[in-house]
């Protein structure tokens, strides 16, 4: 799961993205 957040964070806007699944309850 960590590896979709660094493409993620690569491909579009990745401080959001990161910044919401960091607040997700599931991702630890």
């Amino acid at each position: 799961m960590k590896r979709v957040g660094v493409v993620g964070a690569s491909g579009y806007g990745g401080a959001e993205l990161l910044r919401i699944l960091a607040g997700h309850p599931v991702f630890d």
